[in-house]
């Protein structure tokens, strides 16, 4: 087993749906009534932390398109619009369920970024955004400790008060956003609009998703150790679990995985890696190829009754 240190719980063990609070508390659930990580004095005295799944980013050729596709398919609702102008020559529509929200993002000019990553990777997962405390202790210690920054720590603000982010840099070519909420009561950002209603809601059952499970990642091959080792160092996480190929069920599955989780158990992230096998290549190795470069391969939504919810 590679550099775990707790093994992966059973499956039945992972969630005790009868249990769970009501969800329109702050956070999500805790993953676990068992601690299965220990958590470090330097975890623990660590002022900065991830606290939960603030919003997902897609970029995607039409957002107008895709946001409607997770309502109609996924029972989600139509949260917010932020148009785009001169300065930001981005179309954002935001859509939400419980507590899940996404934001899907296309550019309306051919030049700019987001149409360059496009015609790399076509639509896919751009950024993962974390809900944070102490926002400059998280951002400064990782920007100190060599991680790349995207944007620096930024003020925005509107009626609904000061909303404060930074974004770092993660594997390939995707982001994380920290999120400081405390002084903001607005929809989402400043220049976000309340989305008008759409008639689907009405009309289709309830998907019954709660909250983002889990992020899972595919890495590209002999990375998969830093990765885990950038989110301990950066994010103040915990290696949670990981499982290679010869632990597996099945050796044709060809690959090492890990994972690292928040200290409250609120934010899990998996990721994979090519391993030796019987078969000459893994979904990891075959989705980086695809994608160009390391990437988010899934995000898992939790439901209380898989049965209703498919």
């Amino acid at each position: 087993m590679r550099s775990c240190r707790s093994p992966r719980p059973p499956v039945h063990q992972a969630y005790e749906p009868h249990s769970l609070p009501e969800y329109d508390k702050p956070n999500p659930p805790s993953r676990q009534r068992i601690k299965m990580t220990k958590v470090s004095e330097t975890i623990k005295q660590a002022k900065g932390k991830v606290l939960n799944f603030d919003h997902l980013t897609f970029w995607v050729a039409n957002a107008k398109t895709a946001s409607s596709y997770f309502v109609t398919r996924f029972g989600f609702k139509p949260l917010a619009v932020r148009e785009p102008s001169e300065e930001r020559q981005v179309l954002s529509h935001a859509v939400q369920l419980n507590k899940i929200t996404i934001i899907f993002e296309s550019p309306t000019v051919n030049d700019h970024n987001i149409s360059k990553d496009l015609a790399a990777h076509g639509d896919f997962v751009k950024d993962v955004s974390f809900e944070v405390s102490d926002l400059e202790s998280i951002f400064g210690s990782a920007k100190t400790k060599g991680a790349h920054v995207i944007k620096e720590i930024t003020e925005e603000s509107d009626e609904n008060g000061l909303i404060r982010y930074a974004v770092l840099r993660t594997y390939g070519d995707n982001t994380h956003t920290l999120v400081d909420r405390s002084k903001y009561n607005g929809l989402l950002f400043p220049g976000y609009k309340k989305s008008e209603e759409d008639l689907a809601n009405k009309l289709l059952p309830d998907t019954n998703l709660r909250f983002v499970d889990h992020v899972e990642g595919n890495m590209a091959d002999e990375t998969l150790e830093d990765s885990v080792s950038w989110y301990e160092k950066n994010l103040n996480m915990l290696r949670f679990w990981c499982v290679d190929y010869s632990h597996d069920l099945t050796p044709y599955s060809c690959i090492n995985s890990a994972a690292v989780i928040n200290e409250n158990e609120t934010v899990l992230l998996s990721m994979n890696e090519s391993a030796p096998g019987k078969r000459p290549t893994s979904k990891a190795r075959d989705f980086v190829a695809s994608h160009g470069t390391s990437g988010i391969e899934h995000v898992a939504f939790y439901t209380d009754d898989i049965v209703h919810t498919v």
